[in-house]
């Protein structure tokens, strides 16, 4: 009777193990994910971005303004970007299921609370006009200005 009391918690147990990690991995299906390498940075650091596609098709980004920054001052709020003086094209794809990480140096943003907001294009071609079909945020990060000693 215990053997068999215990093969059946261990069954349920093992169920909803598979069930959570089924769900968790639902989750972030459908969606672009971004995230920093860290959540605290220095003015002149190095900022890595790893973006993860899960949408289900391939994503690409524009060549003029493929990210911008956003600082957090109640709400979120963009910063003045200048016009692009060159064509607004589709590039630097990633395919569905695939990562790619890319680095910015943070040098001229103001410190404070910031995230990344990355436009992107879904299922478009290489070299066509940049048109914005959606938009992911990455994780918030503090930006501090370097005391020199």
């Amino acid at each position: 009777m215990k053997g068999l009391f215990a093969i059946i918690l261990i069954t349920v147990i093992l169920v909803l193990i598979v069930v959570f990690a089924l769900w968790k991995g639902g989750m972030t299906e459908g969606k672009v994910l971004i995230g920093t390498d860290k959540a605290e940075y220095q003015s002149g650091d190095t900022l890595a971005i790893r973006i993860k596609n899960r949408i289900g098709a391939r994503i690409a980004f524009s060549s003029c303004y493929p990210y911008y920054f956003e600082r957090k001052n109640w709400e979120w709020v963009g910063y003045e970007y200048e016009d692009c003086q060159k064509p607004n094209i589709s590039e630097s794809f990633i395919e569905s299921g695939q990562e790619k990480t890319f680095e910015i140096k943070m040098e001229g943003v103001p410190p404070g609370v910031h995230r990344i907001t990355l436009p992107f294009c879904v299922n478009c071609y290489e070299g066509e006009v940049f048109d914005e079909d959606e938009r992911s945020y990455s994780n918030e990060f503090n930006l501090n200005y370097k005391v020199n000693d």
